[in-house]
């Protein structure tokens, strides 16, 4: 009976994700040939649409596979970015180019909050430092990039300063 359930589920989901394409296809086809306009600005929908496919298929399987939730906020995330670059405009990416790292950083953040897993907390921390660095950086004066090279030789210098642990040695065998 589960294996059923299971395969009615998968023809379901692959049933929405079909009849997104024909539709999205569709409506792209209509506007190439000028019957509707101004559909070509929302494609970041697609992004939201398969990212939240990713969220939901993390919050259904029973494994909890990290990558999914992490690949659907990435897509959100993106999706809303290009949104608001498609109703603004393309040239403000120069500027916020290390929204991107910021990106990453929420990523890995909500997935330390749905796993409890602190290595995502300690990657999301060191993505969203970067991007806030860099975003300091290029927002003061783009003449001062070159501090953030200085910053990150001090981030390795540091690394030093922390207690390393032993790595257990393995054994050998004869």
């Amino acid at each position: 009976m589960r294996k059923l359930w299971d395969s009615m589920k998968t023809r379901a989901s692959l049933s929405v994700i079909a009849l997104v394409f024909i539709l999205a296809g569709t409506i792209l086809t209509l506007e190439n040939f000028s019957i509707v306009s101004g559909i070509s600005a929302h494609w970041p929908i697609f992004l939201l649409l398969v990212g939240t496919g990713f969220c939901l298929l993390y919050f259904q399987s029973r494994r909890g596979e990290a990558a999914l939730i992490w690949i659907g906020t990435f897509l959100l995330q993106l999706g809303l970015f290009f949104y608001y670059l498609n109703f603004t405009s393309w040239e403000h990416i120069a500027r916020l180019w290390p929204l991107f790292l910021g990106i990453a950083g929420v990523c890995f953040l909500v997935t330390t909050i749905v796993n409890q897993s602190r290595i995502f907390l300690y990657i999301s921390i060191f993505f969203v430092a970067v991007f806030g660095g860099l975003w300091l950086v290029f927002s003061v004066s783009l003449r001062l990039w070159p501090l953030s090279l200085v910053v990150f030789g001090l981030s390795l210098l540091s690394i030093n300063f922390f207690p390393k642990k032993d790595i257990p040695q393995q054994k050998e065998y004869r």
